[in-house]
């Protein structure tokens, strides 16, 4: 579980830093235009949603980390399993 929480926090701040909507969050630019790594930035996403309720609407459901893991989790399980009973039955 703990490798399945580090591979899922990892694919949510690569998430924040691609998505085009919400962009620089832990590597920003400073005044030279040179990117500075800003994990503090993250610590403050993973806060936020206990402090704002608009962060549970589905539209913030990428930028929430909480619910990100949910859907990523369990989409994944879904999927193995899935995927697995397909094995089986081919095989038999």
């Amino acid at each position: 579980m703990i490798i399945d929480i580090i591979v899922i926090f990892t694919l949510w701040a690569v998430n924040l830093e691609l998505n085009s909507t919400i962009t620089n969050v832990w590597l920003r630019p400073d005044i030279n235009g040179e990117l500075k790594f800003c994990p503090f930035n993250l610590v403050l996403l993973l806060i936020k949603p206990f402090q704002e309720l608009w962060m549970w609407q589905p539209i913030f459901w990428d930028i929430n980390f909480y619910t990100f893991f949910i859907i990523v989790y369990f989409s994944y399980n879904y999927i193995i399993e899935f995927w697995k009973i397909h094995q089986c039955l081919d095989q038999n």
